[in-house]
């Protein structure tokens, strides 16, 4: 026998929720089951890192790195650790628990897998990593009481309303799908001219909303079981095969974890396997993504204009890489990527003694870059990666073309020093916990599922400065908030079944009766 359950809807109406009890069992089985095996996940994860600091050997003086870089490893754990035992269970996407990998991969993992720390030119002494370590502890500890004092602060906050009309969500995201791509496949194809380059790039994000949409709807229900397939296996991956056209992984990545973060967002799990393949695929790309850049400077012949021909000559190359030398390139340089650690010990050697602090001037890009240049013909160009290698002599004063990716916590100490660190990762936390409140939650409605996904995984990138993270968060915010006008749902009284595809075209046990639109 059924339960139906009764709720008002955002406009007065009644919401019946069809609920069966003969699922509530196997409902709870899956929870135990996901929760053991994330348990299993986590202790498997700690043990490893305990083992990898036992290994390292930092000589005489450097006694205390393995630890503070162990401590900094299980503090990012603990998000995950906070959601098995029901804290924060509440969010469909884990982001501070994705986060906190992310975090513990840049700052910690290079002490832990190796007894050299390096990046690019940069080769740090045991006192400098020391430091560094210690600041990113400080760092990660000021964002969590940042987030978890503002959430003290914001109690009783209600979610943003953000639903929309299904019907009407599907044709926006069918007309946006074309516009995007194209837009997509321009900027892969073309060097733009400065006052088309920024629009053009801000609808090439409408691909990304428009595979949103759908991937939501399908994951609901709404779109037939050959069109859900469509979405996810051939559309999703194109898209992410078309982004390492020129070799930019970190922009597949992001876009997976934009995937990842709508099934979490709509009640699904995602397989350890699959997971563990996508790192493993980002590492083999990784070990080919220097020579492929270099192919591409000296010898533009070689290199096919078609993005998709060309993306398949980048995973050809890096995939022959990983088979001669048995993965020690892509090893190597993977691990000379993700030591943000030692970036940050450079430039904490350096500030203020030898280069004085930027005082702000790095984030005053930031309200310029929702402006488009259209409207702003004399926009200054941002260098910043120019200006950031040269400054803390991470590249050879000829060096004109390579850019150094500022991230967020280094940025924050080479402004204002360790006070930026302590304030400014406290702000980052409450302005995380802000959205979450508000997008990340049940009742933010399927709008709310997509556009938390756009934003959290843009936010991911804590690789790169605030005005480039927080900019481009600003611009699909907006790009979003637009598409989501025209599927807004319509406003009439009375209510109307909506009815879920479950592959016979009948509506699905576990369907519901909404208000009509």
């Amino acid at each position: 026998m059924n339960h139906v359950v009764n709720s008002a809807s955002p406009n007065g109406a009644q919401l019946r929720l069809v609920r069966s009890p003969e699922l509530e069992p196997v409902t709870a089985g899956l929870s135990a089951s996901a929760s053991a095996s994330g348990w299993g996940v986590l202790l498997v994860a700690t043990v490893g890192l305990v083992v990898l600091a036992a290994q390292r050997d930092f000589g005489a003086h450097g006694f205390w790195v393995p630890l503070v870089a162990l401590a900094l490893a299980l503090l990012c754990l603990a998000p995950a650790a906070c959601r098995l035992v029901g804290i924060g269970r509440d969010r469909p996407v884990p982001f501070l628990v994705l986060f906190g990998v992310i975090y513990a991969v840049y700052f910690a993992l290079p002490a832990l897998v190796a007894d050299r720390v390096g990046m690019m030119s940069v080769d740090l002494g045991v006192p400098q990593l020391e430091r560094a370590l210690v600041a990113s502890l400080v760092g990660l500890v000021c964002l969590f009481a940042g987030y978890g004092i503002f959430g003290q602060l914001d109690r009783g906050s209600a979610p943003a309303r953000l639903a929309w009309d299904p019907a009407r969500a599907l044709t926006v995201a069918w007309i946006l799908l074309p516009i995007g791509a194209l837009c997509h496949v321009s900027t892969l194809l073309f060097e733009l001219p400065g006052g088309l380059r920024q629009p053009v790039h801000l609808f090439a994000k409408g691909t990304a909303v428009a595979l949103g949409i759908l991937f939501v709807l399908a994951r609901r229900g709404h779109l037939p079981r050959s069109t859900a397939r469509l979405v996810f296996f051939v559309l999703a991956p194109l898209l992410m095969f078309s982004e390492v056209a020129d070799a930019a992984i970190g922009q597949a990545l992001r876009t997976g974890i934009f995937f990842l973060m709508l099934v979490w967002g709509t009640g699904g799990r995602v397989p350890m396997w699959l997971m563990l393949l996508g790192a493993f695929g980002a590492a083999t790309l990784r070990g080919g993504a220097e020579e492929f850049r270099s192919l591409e400077q000296h010898h533009p012949h070689l290199v096919a204009d078609a993005p998709l021909e060309r993306a398949g000559q980048f995973v050809a190359l890096s995939a022959s890489r990983l088979v001669e030398d048995s993965g020690d390139s892509a090893a190597s340089t993977l691990l000379d990527r993700v030591s943000q650690v030692a970036l940050l010990g450079q430039v904490m050697e350096l500030s203020p003694q030898a280069v004085p602090y930027w005082g702000g001037s790095t984030l005053a890009t930031l309200p310029a870059t929702v402006i488009p240049r259209a409207l702003w013909p004399n926009k200054p160009t941002k260098e910043l990666g120019q200006a950031f290698g040269h400054r803390y002599g991470l590249l050879a004063a000829d060096d004109f073309k390579t850019s150094v990716n500022l991230p967020q916590l280094i940025e924050l100490f080479a402004n204002f020093g360790l006070a930026g660190i302590v304030l400014g990762m406290a702000f980052l936390g409450a302005v995380y916990r802000w959205l979450s409140d508000r997008l990340n939650r049940p009742g933010a409605g399927d709008g709310g599922v997509v556009l938390s996904a756009l934003l959290f995984s843009t936010l991911a990138q804590i690789e790169s400065d605030l005005s480039l993270v927080f900019g481009a968060s600003l611009q699909i915010g907006i790009l979003f908030f637009g598409v989501l006008w025209l599927a807004r749902p319509r406003r009439s009284g009375g209510s109307v079944a909506l009815a879920r595809i479950d592959g016979t075209g009948r509506e699905s046990a576990t369907g519901a009766v909404l208000p009509s639109r």
